[in-house]
């Protein structure tokens, strides 16, 4: 995962499939297109976008030469479930055929707990766990997976947030990461433990 100079030595050890969480607002998206546009430099990012998180305007305050950039950014949107299901059904062809070096999906549990909402449980979390599996095909085939995801809040008093396709989803993940607002944090839980405050301002997330 490729980031700014102050969270590189941070990030060095974080690879495969890469989980990010955290409330609205704590920088899943941002930190999701950060990453597209670094990688963007050198090679090609497939761009699953489910809640047009995908933002031009955020993207020219981030990075100056933006539209050279862009021209290596592929993005797929995303209009519902089974939609997402099919793209990602297909994803490791997607992939090859474009030669992509980074794949994101921002978020993967929009439509997921939507479906989940339907009441065809057993359903959505087969598919889910297809989804799942292409994707970290994909990390084995040396290709770089980021995915964000929802949390809820538990509600049993305070009990900490926990992310939407729980243990689903933390068990396919190679490194998770969990963002906080108040304070403003990324706190690493896997493959190991690290803590660290972060700002966000118009050229993405910074560590402090």
């Amino acid at each position: 995962m490729i980031l700014n100079n102050n969270l590189k030595e941070v990030f060095s050890e974080i690879n495969g499939l890469i989980l990010i969480y955290g409330p609205a607002a704590s920088g899943k998206s941002t930190l999701a297109m950060q990453s597209s546009l670094e990688v963007a430099k050198h090679g090609k990012v497939l761009f699953v976008d489910t809640e047009k998180s995908f933002s031009i305007d955020r993207i020219k305050l981030m990075e100056e030469s933006y539209e050279e950039l862009l021209k290596n950014i592929f993005i797929i949107s995303i209009k519902d479930f089974n939609d997402q299901f099919d793209k990602l059904s297909n994803i490791e062809r997607f992939v090859e055929a474009g030669k992509f070096d980074f794949v994101v999906v921002d978020s993967f549990g929009f439509f997921y707990r939507h479906g989940l909402h339907s009441g065809r449980y057993t359903e959505v979390n087969e598919k889910a766990i297809t989804m799942l599996r292409n994707l970290k095909h994909l990390v084995k085939d040396g290709i770089s997976v980021l995915i964000t995801n929802q949390v809820y809040s538990s509600p049993k008093e305070n009990e900490d947030i926990k992310v939407i396709g729980g243990n689903m989803i933390r068990n396919f993940s190679d490194s998770i990461i969990e963002l906080g607002i108040e304070p403003r944090k990324l706190s690493i839980l896997k493959p190991f433990e690290k803590e660290v405050n972060i700002d966000i301002n118009n050229l993405g997330v910074f560590g402090l």
